[in-house]
């Protein structure tokens, strides 16, 4: 990572065919400038922009020069002096939970021995488009995390994810995203309740734990189901509005860098669904069977797999 984003006054026209562009680097230890080979560095230009992107793999100051050679001109040159620290690995998000004051998503994060350059936390949101984040806020590390005023947990899922940022501009590599938990409700047969909610994904659950009260602020365990189920039938509800929600935990990495196996526990929990707005779960009255082929004859004694396709027919009344 360069101490300081550097920038080269690079005109709309450097690219033409007439000229060259290249870069050669001289370390502090040196007294001549090289090839960026010679020091492991290489230079990659984004297409059809003037942005180049510079990979170092040694920390140290570094003059860089930028060469144009141009027919007419000659060699014109320009230099920049970089500081290359050691890298980072990019930030990872502890766990995003529903936070019980707001009702709102938080994204937190624990962090330790950062560098002092580091300024800010960034955080970012999926939009309308699948991989698609855009910065929503930014945190101070310190704050251990960001609750997302804008989400709606009750009604959708979100997903998140985090970068830093730094005194010098140049933010890190942005960490694994990660999709909360939302939870659905329906009423089931007998008195029962069926819950459904998607895998959190970001990291390994081990276990969700169900959650169920006569309020939100009662909540207590009623079951425990591995990280690979996403449902469950409560048969020993009691009467009256009953309320649920999932509960998580994962282990996560709390040292900074180095990266030590020294693990921290992270515990999140869903929205809260109430039974009071669970749609009622109704049963199929009539099943018919069309098909396409003329004469068509079903041998069920012969153990033929049949693909059935349900549609719901509302009929007058």
């Amino acid at each position: 990572m360069a101490h300081t984003k550097t920038n080269f006054e690079i005109s709309d026209d450097i690219f033409m065919a007439n000229r060259s562009v290249s870069f050669t680097v001289k370390s502090q230890d040196d007294n001549d400038f090289y090839t960026p080979e010679h020091y492991g560095i290489s230079f990659e230009r984004k297409e059809n922009t003037k942005e180049v992107r510079a990979t170092f793999t040694h920390t140290g100051h570094y003059t860089v020069r930028r060469n144009v050679e141009d027919d007419g001109c000659g060699n014109i040159y320009q230099e920049r002096d970089i500081d290359v620290l050691e890298g980072m690995e990019a930030p990872q998000i502890a766990l995003v939970t529903v936070d019980p004051t707001t009702g709102k998503n938080r994204i937190n994060w624990k962090f330790k021995n950062l560098p002092d350059y580091i300024s800010t936390v960034c955080i970012y949101k999926e939009g309308s488009h699948y991989n698609q984040f855009d910065l929503i806020g930014e945190a101070q590390p310190s704050d251990e995390g960001f609750t997302d005023t804008a989400s709606n947990p009750a009604v959708t899922t979100s997903r998140y994810r985090i970068c830093l940022n730094t005194s010098f501009g140049i933010p890190t590599e942005s960490g694994t995203p990660h999709q909360s938990v939302h939870l659905a409700i329906n009423k089931g047969m007998n008195g029962s309740w069926n819950l459904m909610w998607n895998a959190y994904s970001g990291r390994d659950i081990d276990h969700y734990r169900i959650l169920r009260g006569t309020s939100p602020e009662t909540l207590t365990e009623i079951a425990t189901v591995p990280g690979s189920t996403q449902s469950y039938t409560d048969l020993t509800a009691p009467e009256g509005v009953v309320y649920y929600a999932i509960a998580y935990s994962a282990y996560y990495e709390d040292e900074w860098q180095p990266m030590k196996r020294n693990l921290a526990m992270a515990s999140a929990q869903s929205n809260t669904a109430s039974a009071a707005q669970a749609q009622n779960l109704r049963l199929a009255e009539e099943l018919a069977v069309t098909h396409l082929e003329n004469g068509l004859l079903i041998d069920f004694m012969e153990g033929k797999e049949v693909s059935v396709v349900a549609v719901s027919l509302k009929r007058p009344y």
